[in-house]
């Protein structure tokens, strides 16, 4: 990835920071089409299960719910999370957008950074500077004045670029319309027969990707490792479906009491190990407590996550101990974490602050058991 690739992906998981923020801040809805939206110095923060912007031109965008549909100008940048982004209306600078099907369908001022199973810039968009998208299935349909960067399983051009392309791909297809002004550094599997009509073959640098086994090893590990911490949140969903409302009733009145419980019951967990040892016949107990550590740092981890998710999914809010709302909604906050934790050098502390947090909520609730109720009469 080029060096203004990489600045791009870092802006863009910066604005996936703020979203996490807005999805954590804004008021619950009672129904899931309401849109809860707020205006703040010119800029508009929205959020929802179903997000519709319609009315007159906004500043800043800020938006994250399950669908995100954006019928209004956005006279700067649109910064946008959920499961299905769609941009129907000009944006006069920058587009962060993430979700599984992300659609742009008007013109962009200036940049576009996208991330989702399936990316489409359309035939009614087009783009005056750079494209940087990342995902699945990646189609541009509509012309751009800059450079692109897109790296996906199948990636699909149909549209003249201005400047150069870089694409990494598994398959690339060339349609009506494609042709790169540029040049074009192509990095796949297979051979690509590049179409003279599109670009000049001397200025075409092809890459065939060996097959790296040590990539193969390393994505089935992911893989693995993603299925076991998956079985683990359904298993934490299911066991503690009855109390995540009170943890998240607890963390949303009361953070920064949390994160103080939180820093007591973490510092009494690593430390206990150093108490246990010097008290020799606590030594058989050590291994108990190193077994049971990265329990509890998933246990806060999840209880975060579904706080977090909880604001988009009114399932998790209306029915508490339903196993089905409890672990989407500590899937849908784990991606939110997770986009969170890649921002450089602070992603570990929103980390950190996550398990922390998560960890305190159930000591506040297990310390007073007056407040267990307080937070089932506001839940």
């Amino acid at each position: 990835m080029s060096t203004s690739s990489k600045l791009q992906l870092a802006r863009w998981l910066s604005a996936a920071f703020a979203l996490l923020v807005v999805a954590s801040c804004a008021p619950a809805r009672d129904n899931a089409g309401d849109t809860e939206t707020r205006n703040s110095f010119g800029n508009t923060f929205a959020s929802g299960g179903d997000v519709h912007l319609t009315g007159n031109t906004m500043k800043d965008l800020y938006a994250a719910g399950g669908t995100v549909t954006v019928d209004a100008d956005v006279a700067e940048s649109a910064h946008m999370a959920g499961r299905t982004v769609r941009i129907n209306r000009p944006v006069g600078e920058d587009v962060y957008a993430a979700g599984y099907d992300v659609d742009i369908e008007a013109p962009v001022g200036e940049d576009v950074t996208a991330a989702g199973y399936r990316v489409e810039i359309g035939r009614n968009a087009s783009v005056r500077d750079n494209v940087l998208a990342r995902g699945r299935t990646i189609s541009l349909r509509g012309p751009v004045t800059g450079n692109v960067s897109l790296s996906g399983d199948t990636v699909e051009i149909a549209a003249p670029i201005s400047g150069s392309a870089e694409i990494r791909a598994r398959e690339i297809r060339f349609g009506d319309g494609a042709r790169i002004d540029g040049t074009l550094n192509v990095s796949s599997r297979e051979r690509v027969d590049v179409p003279a009509n599109v670009i000049a073959a001397e200025r075409v640098t092809a890459n065939v990707l060996p097959a790296d086994m040590g990539a193969f090893i390393g994505n089935a590990l992911t893989v693995v490792f993603s299925v076991i911490l998956l079985g683990l949140a359904a298993v934490f969903a299911y066991v503690c479906r009855d109390r995540l409302a009170g943890t998240r009733a607890v963390i949303a009145s009361r953070p920064w009491g949390d994160l103080l419980f939180g820093i007591i019951a973490t510092s009494a967990l690593f430390g206990s190990i150093v108490v246990l040892t010097m008290s020799l016949i606590g030594i058989p107990l050590i291994p108990l407590v190193v077994f049971a550590t990265p329990f509890v740092i998933l246990a806060g981890y999840f209880t975060t996550a579904h706080a977090i998710g909880s604001v988009v999914i009114r399932r998790a809010r209306l029915l508490p101990g339903n196993f089905w709302a409890a672990f989407g909604a500590i899937l849908l906050g784990a991606i939110v974490l997770g986009l969170a934790m890649a921002i450089p050098l602070i992603g570990w502390v929103i980390a950190v602050l996550a398990v922390v947090v998560g960890v305190g909520a159930w000591l506040a609730l297990l310390v007073w058991p007056a407040r267990r109720s307080d937070v089932a009469a506001s839940g």
